[in-house]
């Protein structure tokens, strides 16, 4: 699986959102990235509703 550079990354924002007395913060996840999904919303984060076109996938 992963080499937990993701967790890592996550906590530095999250680090980051309390250093800089920031209460929300926003993450961005392509809709057809299932793990990024699960990987976030395993650490509390709930989608928006917010969409925005994703790149082709590759053919």
């Amino acid at each position: 699986m992963g080499h937990g550079i993701g967790s890592h990354l996550h906590a530095a924002f999250v680090q980051f959102l309390r250093d800089t007395s920031l209460s929300t913060g926003v993450l961005e996840a392509w809709e057809r990235n299932n793990r990024a999904q699960t990987f976030y919303a395993r650490h509390g984060w709930k989608p928006d509703g917010h969409h925005r076109p994703e790149p082709a996938p590759k053919t």
